[in-house]
């Protein structure tokens, strides 16, 4: 073990394939169009008073927020109850009763949900620039022209990408690659886990050569100590 290499620099770390790393840049992409799509929610309730807002389109916010909160734990692995247990627990049977799970993990059936939020939200950003025309009812058609929704372009440019993005899943699930993507998830995480344990037995190697070491150097100075007690000693009886 190369002690002056850092662990994020070690030749022997796992990395992942570069199809891996494909998936991993897909997942990711989704995240960030969902936190971008939050984010243009919760930006919206403060952009106009809250009076301009009926129940309709406080509860569609409320159902996109609350969709692409679901979206990121589902991508992130994160178990989050029956949002999204662990990966496989749909084939997994507890006295012969399945468990349910809210959200799908195959690529084709969260494509659909992918696309469908993208679209709704696209939907919403329509609605919303025609609702902030009718509000500047007042400007002439030059201004009208002039004028740019900027929360209606917030909300269509956050739910463009989740949607494209969906449309890619869909694709990915019509062409099974879901299996393909988990075993070379399980092969990564297999390695890793090889890793660590390597690291872990370098590590005691490591810390019981250190030990040693230093009961070699206490032993040695307990020696010499007692060389120079017996030197003092000898020197004490014949002055």
């Amino acid at each position: 073990m190369n002690n002056n290499c850092p662990c994020w620099q070690d030749p022997r770390r796992p990395r992942g394939s570069w199809q891996l790393r494909f998936f991993w840049f897909l997942e990711t992409a989704v995240i960030v169009a969902c936190l971008r799509l939050l984010s243009s929610q919760v930006v919206g309730l403060f952009w106009a008073p809250l009076s301009s807002f009926d129940v309709i389109d406080l509860a569609f916010r409320f159902y996109i927020s609350f969709f692409s909160i679901a979206i990121i734990l589902v991508e992130l692995e994160l178990p989050a109850g029956c949002l999204r247990p662990h990966r496989g627990a749909y084939t997994n049977n507890n006295n012969n009763n399945t468990k349910t799970i809210l959200f799908p993990l195959n690529f084709g059936s969260r494509g659909i949900l992918y696309s469908f939020v993208g679209l709704a939200a696209y939907t919403e950003g329509d609605s919303a620039e025609i609702l902030d025309l009718h509000y500047h009812h007042h400007l002439s058609n030059e201004e009208r022209f002039a004028y740019v929704p900027w929360m209606a372009l917030l909300i269509e440019f956050s739910a463009l990408p989740l949607m494209i993005l969906g449309f890619v899943y869909m694709l990915l699930g019509v062409c099974c690659l879901q299996p393909v993507r988990d075993r070379l998830e399980q092969q990564y995480q297999d390695h890793v886990k090889e890793y660590q344990e390597i690291i872990l037995a370098e590590y005691q190697e490591l810390h019981l050569a250190e030990e040693e070491e230093e009961q070699d150097e206490r032993k040695n100075n307990n020696e010499r100590t007692a060389r120079n007690d017996k030197v003092a000693d000898a020197k004490a009886e014949n002055p």
